[in-house]
């Protein structure tokens, strides 16, 4: 007995049919083959009501009787009619722009959204990821982030938003209260408009992108809801202003109010370098970050792909919702007074600093030029302590070993590290803050400051020494040690499978504590979960963000106090004397072994750590040795260097170097 057809609701098979996606034909028939059965029919559909309840007349031909098609449409126009008419109520917004309705991405709308994020420009998805959204055709996949994006584009994006915020703020620090007022007083809008620049949330920023990049590989598009908000809010009460108009004219106010208050405060001489680089910095931000970011709102907020000139007005419902602003936030346009009285020709005018740096590319080289020479002065105070040492040409890879292994004690395993190995150099410079952190530990925060900012340095300082031991004595060094005795004694089985897996344990290592960049060929998996692992190079960058923000309220050169540091200037303590702080008590004189001294100190080494872990083209990357072991040739035994003897050595060239400048 032949079995009934199932019949379904009108459209239903659509629906199945449109959520699979496209299938090949041949494809069909053979999973309908394996399958067995019969296709389901649907039913007709309900014939729409009728406008007139009348029969149609019965002299009327067949072409004249309203046909199912053209009752619907003349009820269309029927509702269009009542739509406009003036006794209407009022219309409601579209589902698309609705923010209490979450927006329902069909499959072709997906992947035309994935598509567009991976564009070179964007980055923010791989084609990898891109191919598995494609092949997910009854559900959407994780929508994954490409790593990449994570873990180098946001930082460049967070670099020009610092540059812009600092800036600002460094030239407000070295006024006193009376700059705020007397700004108010000229023009309400523009000092607005440096509040807001001034006051945006850097330092909640730095935190997400810290929390983003501790496990980059599994971010998704929703996880940058809250860097999203921080960054767009303030550009979205900023809107409506023109950038000549608006921005670049409060900055030159800013600065003619400055050269009126000379004769009181004095004008310093970095405050045309800060208006010329807070101006570059917003007109980067503007023109190109936010468009840059704007495929990730356009994923969040919209159910189909809009182009950057219409979405911020076919989604304005979502967005403010999504930031949780109104139109009333918005600063309105006014003018701002261009009256500017006669500079002196010294005086050098905003437009003269933003010339200088007015491109992208020019403020990029010189983004990377000052990071380059703050990497330099950081080599040249490693070299000043430790004299000899090899920190100068560190990019040649000397070998610190025998150097370093009695200054710091060294534990067993470092001594089977290749010297071509960058990770011995980084060994050496997490020793060296180690004994930085214990004298930073009598530093005292103001109860004005920034409270995360005091939270995450004591918890990074105080948590160091754990860290150094976990990731080096607990998890390396004994790999190293097993791999070595395995190796020298294997002989003909240094390729059997258990010596190519503590290999591949070391490389996984590296990556997930130190190196981000580093490659090799995975084959086999981590020895660790990644879920909970901190690594030192997410916490090297943290700490940079926090020991620069510090340092730039910081005023060495009239001694003002610290914004957030209260005794920047008592002397710095050490409770128990170690291999740094003995050096650096002969090096300084004592009015200048400062907590502020201190922290300059401190970052310096911090810039070496981040420039090596964090920049893909630092001499770290480049010379990671295949072979992590030390050469057998090398008889360490009999190396013996008195490190503090060249020490003393070079105290007295400093002596008389400094007694020959002031003959001078």
């Amino acid at each position: 007995m032949d079995k009934k057809k199932a019949v379904y609701a009108h459209g239903e098979l659509e629906k199945v049919r449109q959520h699979l996606g496209e299938i090949d034909p041949e494809e069909a028939v053979r999973v309908a083959k394996l399958l067995g059965g019969e296709v389901g029919v649907e039913q007709p559909p309900p014939p729409p009501p009728a406008l007139h309840p009348s029969k149609p007349d019965a002299h009327k031909s067949a072409s004249e009787v309203d046909t199912p098609v053209q009752r619907r449409e003349d009820e269309s126009h029927e509702q269009e009619a009542q739509s406009a008419a003036p006794s209407a109520q009022k219309a409601q917004p579209p589902v698309e722009d609705d923010p209490t309705q979450p927006p329902k991405v069909r499959y072709f709308d997906r992947i035309r959204l994935d598509r567009y994020m991976a564009y070179e420009e964007f980055g923010i998805k791989s084609p990898a990821q891109v191919f598995r959204s494609i092949v997910c055709f009854i559900s959407p996949p994780p929508d994954y982030v490409n790593p990449l994006f994570v873990q180098k584009r946001i930082n460049e994006y967070y670099a020009t938003l610092e540059q812009l915020v600092i800036s600002t703020r460094k030239i407000f620090f070295q006024q006193d209260e009376s700059l705020d007022e007397r700004l108010k007083t000229i023009s309400p809008l523009a000092f607005s408009i440096v509040d807001i620049i001034r006051s945006w949330d850097i330092e909640q920023l730095a935190r997400e992108i810290s929390r983003l990049q501790a496990n980059p590989r599994h971010i998704i598009v929703s996880d940058f809801t809250v860097m999203l908000q921080i960054i767009y809010k303030p550009l979205f009460r900023l809107d409506e202003l023109d950038t000549e108009t608006h921005i670049k004219a409060t900055f030159f106010l800013l600065y003619q109010v400055l050269l009126e208050q000379e004769n009181k405060n004095g004008l310093s001489e970095n405050c045309p370098m800060l208006i010329g680089k807070a101006l570059s910095a917003y007109s980067t931000l503007r023109n190109e970050i936010h468009y840059l970011l704007y495929p990730l709102l356009l994923k969040l907020l919209s159910n189909k792909f809009i182009s950057y000139d219409l979405f911020f007005t076919e989604r304005r419902k979502r967005y403010k919702a999504f930031l949780g602003v109104r139109d009333g936030e918005r600063l309105t346009p006014d003018t701002i007074p261009s009256h500017i009285p006669e500079a002196s020709e010294e005086a050098k005018t905003p437009e003269q600093a933003a010339e200088r740096v007015a491109s992208p590319q020019e403020q990029e080289q010189e983004r990377v030029a000052l990071e380059y020479k703050a990497v330099q002065q950081g080599l040249q105070i490693m070299e000043t302590l430790f004299p000899k040492s090899g920190w100068k040409t560190i990019d040649e890879f000397p070998d610190i070993y025998p150097y370093f292994t009695n200054i710091f004690n060294l534990k067993h395993g470092f001594e089977f590290m290749s010297p071509d190995d960058p990770l011995l150099q980084v060994a050496v410079l997490m020793h060296v803050l180690q004994n930085m952190f214990t004298g930073m530990r009598s530093i005292k925060f103001k109860a004005s400051a920034p409270h995360n900012i005091e939270t995450e340095l004591t918890t990074i300082t105080n948590n160091w020494g754990a860290a150094l031991d976990m990731m080096f004595t607990k998890e390396y060094l004994p790999r190293l040690n097993e791999y070595h005795t395995m190796y020298e004694n294997a002989g003909n089985a240094r390729d059997a499978i258990y010596i190519r897996r503590l290999y591949s344990e070391l490389q996984w290592l590296r990556r997930l504590f130190f190196f981000p960049y580093y490659n090799f060929d995975v084959k086999f998996g981590a020895p660790l979960k990644r879920e909970g692992l901190t690594s030192i190079y997410t916490e090297i960058r943290k700490l940079r963000r926090i020991l620069t923000t510090i340092a730039c309220e910081i005023d060495a050169v009239h001694r003002k106090s610290s914004g957030i540091i209260a005794n920047a200037w008592a002397p710095y303590n050490f409770q128990l004397a170690n291999s740094v702080s003995v050096r650096l008590n002969a090096l300084l004189v004592e009015k200048k072994r400062t907590n502020a001294l201190l922290i300059f100190f401190t970052l310096s080494i911090v810039m070496i750590l981040d420039y090596m872990l964090n920049n893909e083209n630092s001499w770290a990357y480049s010379g990671h040795p295949q072979f992590l072991l030390r050469s057998p040739d090398a008889t360490l035994t009999e190396i013996k260097i008195n490190t503090d003897l060249l020490f003393r050595q070079s105290l007295k060239e400093l002596e008389v170097a400094d007694k020959a400048k002031s003959s001078k």
